[in-house]
Protein backbone atom coordinates (compact mmCIF):
# COMPACT_ATOMS: atom_id res chain seq x y z
CA UNK A 1 0.00 0.00 0.00
CA UNK A 2 3.11 2.42 0.74
CA UNK A 3 4.66 1.97 -2.97
CA UNK A 4 1.66 3.03 -4.64
CA UNK A 5 1.49 6.31 -2.45
CA UNK A 6 5.32 6.95 -3.14
CA UNK A 7 5.12 6.29 -6.59
CA UNK A 8 2.31 8.91 -6.80
CA UNK A 9 4.39 11.65 -4.94
CA UNK A 10 7.21 11.00 -6.71
CA UNK A 11 5.48 11.61 -9.79
CA UNK A 12 3.25 14.27 -8.90
CA UNK A 13 7.08 16.08 -7.46
CA UNK A 14 8.54 15.69 -10.89
CA UNK A 15 6.15 16.09 -13.20
CA UNK A 16 5.69 19.43 -15.26
CA UNK A 17 2.39 18.53 -16.92
CA UNK A 18 -0.93 20.50 -16.87
CA UNK A 19 -3.82 19.05 -15.52
CA UNK A 20 -4.80 17.10 -18.32
CA UNK A 21 -6.44 19.33 -21.27
CA UNK A 22 -9.31 16.42 -21.22
CA UNK A 23 -9.78 16.22 -17.66
CA UNK A 24 -13.75 16.84 -16.53
CA UNK A 25 -12.84 18.16 -13.32
CA UNK A 26 -10.29 18.02 -10.10
CA UNK A 27 -9.28 15.64 -7.79
CA UNK A 28 -11.22 17.11 -4.91
CA UNK A 29 -12.60 14.40 -2.99
CA UNK A 30 -12.88 10.04 -2.72
CA UNK A 31 -15.71 7.83 -0.96
CA UNK A 32 -17.85 11.24 -0.31
CA UNK A 33 -14.62 12.37 2.08
CA UNK A 34 -13.04 15.55 0.80
CA UNK A 35 -8.89 15.71 0.29
CA UNK A 36 -7.81 18.59 2.40
CA UNK A 37 -11.24 18.65 5.06
CA UNK A 38 -10.86 18.31 8.67
CA UNK A 39 -10.83 14.51 9.47
CA UNK A 40 -11.86 14.11 13.37
CA UNK A 41 -10.63 10.58 14.14
CA UNK A 42 -13.25 8.66 16.24
CA UNK A 43 -12.52 6.78 19.22
CA UNK A 44 -12.22 3.68 17.07
CA UNK A 45 -8.27 2.12 16.62
CA UNK A 46 -6.77 3.64 13.71
CA UNK A 47 -5.72 1.18 11.36
CA UNK A 48 -2.07 1.63 11.07
CA UNK A 49 0.93 4.08 11.24
CA UNK A 50 2.93 4.21 8.13
CA UNK A 51 6.90 3.98 8.89
CA UNK A 52 7.20 8.04 8.89
CA UNK A 53 4.62 8.50 11.77
CA UNK A 54 1.34 9.09 9.24
CA UNK A 55 -1.25 7.60 10.77
CA UNK A 56 -4.64 6.33 8.59
CA UNK A 57 -7.93 5.95 10.24
CA UNK A 58 -10.98 4.00 8.86
CA UNK A 59 -14.22 5.97 7.27
CA UNK A 60 -17.36 4.67 6.06
CA UNK A 61 -17.77 6.15 3.02
CA UNK A 62 -20.99 8.11 2.17
CA UNK A 63 -20.92 6.23 -1.72
CA UNK A 64 -19.09 2.94 -0.88
CA UNK A 65 -17.97 0.79 -4.10
CA UNK A 66 -19.23 -2.90 -4.17
CA UNK A 67 -15.23 -3.48 -5.00
CA UNK A 68 -13.57 -2.38 -1.81
CA UNK A 69 -14.72 -3.48 1.91
CA UNK A 70 -11.88 -1.37 3.54
CA UNK A 71 -11.97 2.56 3.43
CA UNK A 72 -8.94 4.44 5.03
CA UNK A 73 -8.15 7.96 5.69
CA UNK A 74 -4.37 9.38 6.31
CA UNK A 75 -4.22 12.70 7.43
CA UNK A 76 -1.66 15.41 8.82
CA UNK A 77 -1.02 14.83 12.53
CA UNK A 78 -1.38 18.21 14.18
CA UNK A 79 -4.16 20.05 11.62
CA UNK A 80 -6.12 16.72 11.17
CA UNK A 81 -6.33 17.62 7.28
CA UNK A 82 -7.25 14.51 4.86
CA UNK A 83 -3.94 14.16 2.20
CA UNK A 84 -4.63 10.29 1.16
CA UNK A 85 -7.85 8.13 0.78
CA UNK A 86 -7.84 4.76 0.36
CA UNK A 87 -9.73 2.06 -0.53
CA UNK A 88 -9.33 -1.70 -0.19
CA UNK A 89 -10.87 -4.69 -1.70
CA UNK A 90 -10.38 -8.72 -2.59
CA UNK A 91 -8.82 -9.33 -5.78
CA UNK A 92 -9.56 -12.45 -5.26
CA UNK A 93 -7.44 -13.49 -7.99
CA UNK A 94 -5.35 -11.51 -10.51
CA UNK A 95 -7.02 -11.59 -13.42
CA UNK A 96 -10.28 -11.02 -11.62
CA UNK A 97 -8.80 -7.80 -10.10
CA UNK A 98 -6.86 -6.66 -13.66
CA UNK A 99 -10.54 -7.08 -14.77
CA UNK A 100 -11.58 -4.94 -11.90
CA UNK A 101 -9.47 -2.42 -12.18
CA UNK A 102 -9.99 -2.15 -16.27
CA UNK A 103 -13.53 -1.54 -15.38
CA UNK A 104 -12.85 1.34 -12.92
CA UNK A 105 -9.63 3.15 -15.16
CA UNK A 106 -12.70 4.12 -17.87
CA UNK A 107 -14.62 6.20 -15.56
CA UNK A 108 -11.67 8.01 -13.43
CA UNK A 109 -9.86 9.25 -17.03
CA UNK A 110 -13.47 10.32 -17.65
CA UNK A 111 -13.67 12.24 -14.71
CA UNK A 112 -9.76 13.01 -13.96
CA UNK A 113 -8.22 13.00 -17.14
CA UNK A 114 -5.28 10.69 -19.03
CA UNK A 115 -3.50 7.70 -17.63
CA UNK A 116 -0.47 5.56 -17.86
CA UNK A 117 0.84 2.44 -16.50
CA UNK A 118 3.74 2.70 -14.94
CA UNK A 119 5.40 0.29 -13.07
CA UNK A 120 8.27 1.45 -10.49
CA UNK A 121 11.79 0.05 -10.74
CA UNK A 122 12.26 -1.22 -7.00
CA UNK A 123 9.56 -1.94 -6.16
CA UNK A 124 8.42 -5.32 -4.27
CA UNK A 125 7.25 -7.83 -6.85
CA UNK A 126 3.75 -8.17 -4.79
CA UNK A 127 2.85 -4.33 -6.05
CA UNK A 128 3.48 -3.30 -9.44
CA UNK A 129 1.73 -2.22 -12.96
CA UNK A 130 0.00 1.05 -11.43
CA UNK A 131 -2.35 2.62 -13.23
CA UNK A 132 -1.90 6.64 -12.76
CA UNK A 133 -3.75 9.81 -13.41
CA UNK A 134 -1.76 12.67 -12.13
CA UNK A 135 -2.96 16.41 -12.06
CA UNK A 136 0.04 18.11 -11.44
CA UNK A 137 -1.00 21.82 -11.64
CA UNK A 138 -3.27 20.22 -8.73
CA UNK A 139 -0.46 18.46 -7.33
CA UNK A 140 -2.83 15.28 -6.82
CA UNK A 141 -3.12 11.89 -8.83
CA UNK A 142 -5.02 8.73 -7.84
CA UNK A 143 -3.65 5.34 -8.52
CA UNK A 144 -5.05 1.77 -9.23
CA UNK A 145 -3.48 -1.23 -8.43
CA UNK A 146 -3.63 -5.27 -7.83
CA UNK A 147 -1.32 -6.48 -5.55
CA UNK A 148 -1.01 -8.05 -1.93
CA UNK A 149 1.43 -10.69 -0.05
CA UNK A 150 -0.84 -13.70 0.23
CA UNK A 151 -4.05 -12.68 -1.30
CA UNK A 152 -4.50 -10.56 -4.34
CA UNK A 153 -6.27 -7.08 -3.61
CA UNK A 154 -7.65 -4.22 -5.49
CA UNK A 155 -6.18 -0.92 -4.25
CA UNK A 156 -7.32 2.78 -5.22
CA UNK A 157 -5.24 5.35 -3.63
CA UNK A 158 -6.01 9.39 -4.02
CA UNK A 159 -3.09 11.40 -2.69
CA UNK A 160 -2.48 15.37 -2.25
CA UNK A 161 1.19 16.10 -2.39
CA UNK A 162 1.09 19.60 -0.78
CA UNK A 163 -0.83 17.82 2.30
CA UNK A 164 1.42 14.88 2.64
CA UNK A 165 4.34 17.47 2.49
CA UNK A 166 2.66 18.86 5.61
CA UNK A 167 1.84 15.60 6.93
CA UNK A 168 6.19 15.31 7.43
CA UNK A 169 6.48 18.63 8.43
CA UNK A 170 3.75 18.55 11.40
CA UNK A 171 5.57 14.76 12.33
CA UNK A 172 8.47 16.42 12.31
CA UNK A 173 7.57 19.38 14.80
CA UNK A 174 5.48 16.60 16.63
CA UNK A 175 9.00 14.72 17.00
CA UNK A 176 11.13 17.59 17.96
CA UNK A 177 8.35 18.79 20.62
CA UNK A 178 8.75 15.00 22.60
CA UNK A 179 12.35 15.39 21.67
CA UNK A 180 12.48 19.14 23.79
CA UNK A 181 10.34 17.55 26.44
CA UNK A 182 12.64 14.52 27.08
CA UNK A 183 15.88 16.95 27.32
CA UNK A 184 14.52 19.25 29.55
Amino acid sequence: MHIIRVCLLALLAFSAMPLDAGAVEPIEEAFGLRIGAEFVPTDGPEAYTTLNGSRAYYFAPESPSPLFTLYLAQITPITHLVHTVIAIGPGPDLSTCLQHRADLMPDLRQRYGKSFNFEPPAGPAYEKDYEIILQADQKRGVGVTCGGHVDVILQIIYVDDVLSDLAELERLQLQSERTDKLVL
